[in-house]
């Protein structure tokens, strides 16, 4: 001990700090109830959410086509709506700047539809699922959400490129055997003077549309 002190007394160190312990799942979900009273406060279902793109940014690369106007996702039969359904579920996760967003879950056709963001991004997400949400969720048909363009779960990559332009698909980081076509309004990567922008990506598997993103983010 006190050739700990001496050390720190000539030297001008500091003892290593304790690691903080990490937070639990019912921790942040306790915290979540506080302020959001509403809502699910689920970590279980921000883990079980379909992410394919969380470590990949398309739109910052020079693999995304761009100059492609915004889309929005509708919901009616005519395909002119982008009003949601009534009643979608409220939900948080996460510790610090918490995502939030509603979801909507089709279990005839294990479907999901989702709306979430946070600070300077948002984005909604059409996909199929292979397991139900681990929390009760708002359920509803999905079958007919497409975008605006016309582009729906199932679809072919040449029908995508039909209806946005040409793009070259690109690998899918930590997913293997997936592919991924994006678009972004952004007409320059990087550009300060162009900071803030829209994306549309479309993973592909076996050449059919399975995931659609609609992004913006700054």
């Amino acid at each position: 001990m006190l050739g700990l002190l001496l050390a720190l007394v000539l030297f001008g160190t500091s003892p290593p700090a304790a690691t903080p312990s990490p937070i639990s799942d019912a921790e942040i979900e306790h915290e979540c109830r506080t302020y959001f009273k509403h809502a699910v406060c689920s970590e279980a279902l921000g883990t079980w959410l379909p992410t394919f793109l969380s470590s990949f940014d398309p739109s910052n690369r020079n693999v995304a086509t761009r100059g492609v106007p915004a889309d929005v996702f509708v919901f009616d039969h005519e395909g002119t709506s982008s009003k949601r359904p009534e009643g979608g579920t409220f939900f948080v996760y996460g510790a610090a700047g918490p995502p939030r967003g509603t979801i909507y879950y089709d279990p005839a056709h294990r479907i999901a539809f989702f709306a979430q963001g946070c600070c300077a991004w948002h984005e909604t997400v059409l996909t199929e699922t292979k397991t139900p949400p681990p929390v009760r969720v708002r359920e509803t048909d999905l079958r007919r959400v497409h975008t605006k363009a016309g582009v729906t779960l199932g679809m072919r990559a040449a029908e995508v490129m039909k209806r946005y332009g040409m793009t070259r698909p690109q690998d899918v980081p930590g997913h293997p055997g997936f592919e991924v076509l994006s678009y972004t309004s952004r007409r320059a990567g990087n550009d300060p003077r162009d900071a803030c922008g829209t994306d549309q990506n479309f993973v592909m598997k076996n050449d059919r549309v399975v995931y659609i993103q609609l992004g913006w983010a700054c």
